[in-house]
């Protein structure tokens, strides 16, 4: 563990962390461990005695330093009591690592090996993640040596897909099988809902219109399997879930289709890249939108045949496909965009609380303020403001200040 922990900190070094505390004192570290029912054990007090606390130590989440992780566990403690449920969390149960109403937690009960748990407290659900912290130790280096953590636009992020195929280096052969069967799992429910309305569908050819009453039911509630199913495959970051998402793309349905299509975008299917570029010329704005938003998820800078089709989507009738294809427009950050969103920014000068203004702003300072003189986008942007009202000029005054 303590090479782990020494390749961290040379990671943390060139990636220059902003706040990395020092290790605790042995006084500091007695006084806190004694208020804890049970005994820390060894392979955490060797964490805090590397490092008491360390913000953003993968992305969203911040290793709390001891006295905020006591206290923390003391307020689960409390909700557990309050919950009247005692399964919520449990006295062994040692919260390292915190993001917003959700914890990784380590069993601390002595009979058993320190597995880390997912707790999601809003939900109040958790889930065995990591046998114990060693294993989990050599997924983050890992995932910051492969770039699955990495930073995008000042964010600190992560490419669950990436992260996934690294995890699978690290897990035990019974966590694979876990991980395997909960996937056949789901694979069998995709094929029995194609096979049962596929059944449907062809007995209903021969039923007359006045008798269809139930088979319309059940095609809305097929639409509803078929959402749920969606976001369940997309949810696995599992490569293989890509095929069947491209086959939802054919459905009648266009809620059906702009689902499937914003999945392929989580799942970064560059390969889809065509399918999706076609959708942006769809009837529905439902899916215009969602693969526009795909398309951003995918996009690289060095993608510049993305760009045209997108520039044209900065047209469209919709508001929202609109902003999406702004979004997809700045995570591109080629010049070539520049004037399209600022005639996007002044056409909605005229809606103070006009989002689409707001998204390509975003998008035009995460393509930067390029050029000298009248080619830069401040320059162009303080040209516009002797042709607009002063309420107007006010907001492009902002817009600059914010480039």
């Amino acid at each position: 563990m303590q090479e782990l922990l020494e390749q961290l900190d040379n990671i943390f070094e060139v990636l220059e962390k902003e706040y990395i505390a020092p290790p605790i004192s042995d006084e500091k570290f007695r006084r806190l461990a004694g208020r804890l029912p049970f005994k820390i054990p060894s392979i955490i007090e060797n964490l805090y005695r590397w490092h008491d606390g360390i913000e953003q130590f993968i992305p969203g989440y911040d290793l709390l330093p001891l006295s905020d992780a006591i206290t923390e566990y003391e307020k689960l403690i409390a909700l557990g009591e309050e919950f009247q449920d005692e399964d919520f969390f449990d006295k062994s149960f040692f919260p390292i690592l915190y993001a917003d109403k959700s914890y990784f937690i380590v069993d601390c009960d002595p009979n058993y090996v320190e597995s880390i748990y997912y707790l999601v407290f809003e939900v109040r659900d958790m889930q065995e993640r990591y046998e114990n912290l060693e294993q989990m130790l050599r997924i983050v280096v890992d995932a910051y040596l492969s770039r699955a953590y990495y930073m995008e636009e000042g964010s600190f992020v992560e490419n669950l897909v990436l992260l996934r195929k690294i995890e699978s280096k690290y897990l035990s052969p019974q966590q694979q099988n876990e991980r395997e069967a909960e996937w056949n799992k789901l694979c069998d429910e995709v094929h029995e809902l194609k096979h049962r309305y596929h059944s449907q569908e062809q007995s209903n050819q021969d039923t007359p219109w006045e008798e269809l009453d139930v088979g319309i039911l059940s095609h809305s509630s097929r639409d509803l399997q078929k959402s749920i199913l969606i976001s369940r495959l997309y949810d696995t970051y599992d490569e293989r879930a890509i095929s069947y998402l491209t086959e939802f793309l054919s459905d009648n349905n266009p809620e059906i289709i702009g689902k499937a299509a914003f999945g392929l975008g989580q799942l970064r299917a560059r390969e889809k890249l065509p399918e999706l570029l076609k959708l942006l010329n769809h009837s529905a704005q439902v899916v215009r939108n969602l693969a526009a938003c795909a398309i951003r998820d995918i996009a690289s800078p060095e993608d510049e045949l993305l760009i045209q089709p997108l520039l044209t989507l900065l047209a469209d009738e919709a508001h929202i496909v609109q902003l999406s294809a702004a979004e997809a427009l700045g995570r591109l950050r080629n010049p070539k965009a520049v004037s399209k969103l600022i005639d996007l920014f002044i056409s909605s000068l005229s809606d103070e609380k006009s989002r689409v203004r707001y998204h390509a702003i975003s998008a035009l300072r995460g393509i930067g303020d390029f050029g000298i003189g009248d080619f830069g986008v401040v320059e162009r942007l303080k040209q516009q403001k002797s042709k607009v009202s002063p309420s107007q000029a006010r907001l492009i005054d902002e817009a600059i200040r914010s480039i």
